[in-house]
């Protein structure tokens, strides 16, 4: 769980950044990086598949790469099934009202009518965790100590934040701190718990790959390029480690 307790960590040391006034960067900066850090997702996940398929022989690495890819395409067709990001866009549109807004005549973000400060701060603390790094780059912080997706998804966080500027409270951001960690931490804590349990099994390596390629998947959204429906991939996580399972039999 190195990953998460590092992104926790620079998220409170960008919080008292920011406090301290820290100016917050300008929007063709933050526009600036969506190439690198879609670079850096790509290099991140491609780097998790080639080290996984080193450690393999040659008709294992093929029979690893099939399975990896047809459960990205089953967990597809789960996802939307189940209107997984359907039901994540919808949830993103319903907590976008709720988010901390810049009072005109104040130097202090405004909660949205009807929302309490907390409550507002806590939907933003949401919305920053719906990134679709946070999922994969959390499984594998727990399966293999692979910390770069979520060093990734902290410049995000941390961007998030600096837009505030010295407006953004301490409080406001230790409730997104909260949600964050806590989040990040139920993926890679739980992936840390079962990880003997997939090695034994010998379907680790299949999990990891699949989390490598959510992180490739990733990379337009993050460039900017188009929006996919990620949130739909999402099943592909457990299928892989099913189908490595049953293939093995």
């Amino acid at each position: 769980m190195t990953g998460t307790f590092l992104n926790a960590a620079l998220l409170l040391a960008g919080i008292v950044l920011v406090r301290l006034g820290v100016s917050d960067p300008p929007g063709h900066v933050a526009l600036r990086l969506r190439w690198p850090l879609a670079g850096a997702a790509l290099f991140a996940g491609g780097e998790t598949l080639l080290r996984t398929l080193e450690s393999c022989t040659g008709p294992q690495a093929l029979r690893l790469l099939a399975l990896t890819l047809i459960s990205l395409i089953l967990g597809n067709v789960v996802g939307r099934g189940l209107g997984l990001q359907r039901r994540l866009t919808i949830l993103g549109t319903t907590l976008t009202p709720r988010l901390p807004r810049l009072g005109e005549n104040s130097a202090a973000p405004q909660a949205a009518p009807g929302e309490t400060a907390a409550r507002a701060w806590i939907a933003l603390g949401i919305l920053l965790a719906l990134n679709p790094l946070t999922i994969p780059s959390s499984v594998l912080d727990g399966l293999d100590q692979r910390i770069l997706g979520l060093v990734l998804k902290t410049i995000l966080d941390l961007l998030a934040l600096a837009s505030f500027g010295r407006r953004l409270p301490v409080a406001g951001g230790l409730w997104i701190l909260a949600v964050q960690f806590i989040w990040q931490a139920f993926w890679s804590g739980g992936s840390l718990a079962i990880a003997p349990f997939l090695q034994r099994a010998a379907i680790a390596d299949a999990v990891t790959m699949e989390a490598g390629i959510l992180l490739v998947c990733a990379v337009p959204a993050l460039a900017g390029i188009r929006k996919a429906h990620l949130a739909d991939l999402l099943p592909s996580l457990p299928m892989a480690a099913l189908l490595a399972l049953v293939w093995k039999r």
